[in-house]
């Protein structure tokens, strides 16, 4: 990103520079995408855990009726096979939980990006710096020091 707004410097950004806080902006630039919202229409910021608790009911369904039906004729073929097919829903729901950052703007507009790799008190750090620059934004726009 090319800093070119007056007085405006950058306050983090994440090691691949695809994420940036400015003194005026927050920008998010993956692939062909490219968001940017300035900090005066910043409305809320939140760490959301997004996963397929689908997967995980179709796991534990499927464990059951294994169980069951190790009862029946044949039943430790077909209990094996619906195991095995339990277990990797349980799997696919575990591997597949995300927890992401979304910055949401007035209007509607929202920048979410994936926390893979991102602990917790760093997200909450960068959200304690995206309020502060808020704040002197909001400071500075309306002629307050």
């Amino acid at each position: 990103m090319n800093i070119n707004l007056p007085n405006e410097a950058v306050i983090t950004e994440s090691n691949n520079g695809g994420f940036k806080l400015t003194t005026h902006r927050v920008r998010l630039a993956y692939g062909d995408s490219f968001t940017s919202i300035m900090l005066e229409n910043v409305s809320m910021a939140r760490v959301e855990h997004i996963s397929k608790p689908i997967l995980l009911i179709l796991g534990v369904v499927g464990i059951l009726l294994a169980i069951a039906s190790l009862d029946s004729r044949n039943g430790e073929m077909i209990a094996m096979l619906i195991g095995m097919v339990g277990i990797g829903f349980i799997v696919a729901y575990i591997v597949g939980r995300k927890q992401s950052f979304v910055i949401e703007a007035k209007g509607g507009g929202t920048l979410t990006f994936s926390m893979s790799g991102i602990k917790r008190e760093r997200a909450m750090e960068f959200i304690d710096q995206m309020e502060q620059a808020i704040d002197a934004r909001n400071r500075s726009l309306t002629g307050r020091l």
